[in-house]
């Protein structure tokens, strides 16, 4: 029984910081939908994983007509030199993700202003190593994409 109790405790402390199981999404249920994509190619990476945390967050979307219109604009993804090493050669680069957000009702002015949210990350990648790095470099944008998308929907659930 004491065991019990120490875990509903810890589990209400958890809960109480704010504390959220990774993966977990915000509902977006208080914008009732359907909402609609804009700005992003229809099949592309970006439109599959904005499109399954949607649904994961509990809003439905439609391809047009749709009551809310979240449109993706100045999606930016540089890669730049880092640093080299003793034989001047590239071994470090930079890789960013960026892109524009915002959040409209159907033919009114945004009820989101827009937002840039930005995501960077090293990656080393020496010569010797180039055609197991550049695998590596794919699933880092891959990851870097799903959490830019995760973080505008929690800003979206936090600013709606």
């Amino acid at each position: 029984m004491i065991p019990l109790a120490r875990l509903l405790l810890l589990v209400s402390v958890l809960s109480a910081c704010g504390f959220q199981l990774r993966g977990q999404l915000p509902q977006l249920t208080q914008l009732p939908g359907p909402w609609q994509l804009a700005g992003v190619a229809r099949y592309s990476d970006l439109s599959h994983e904005i499109t399954r945390q949607l649904h994961q967050a509990g809003v439905s979307l439609v391809t047009q007509d749709g009551r809310y219109i979240l449109e993706i604009a100045e999606r930016q993804q540089n890669t730049r030199l880092f640093s080299v090493n003793s034989a001047n050669e590239a071994v470090e680069y930079e890789l960013t993700l960026s892109w524009q957000f915002a959040l409209y009702q159907s033919k009114q002015d945004p009820s989101l202003t827009p937002i840039t949210i930005r995501t960077s990350r090293i990656v080393y990648q020496p010569q010797a190593t180039r055609l197991s790095s550049d695998q590596e470099v794919q699933q880092l944008r891959a990851d870097m994409q799903r959490e830019l998308v995760t973080r505008m929907l929690r800003l979206l659930a936090a600013t709606s």
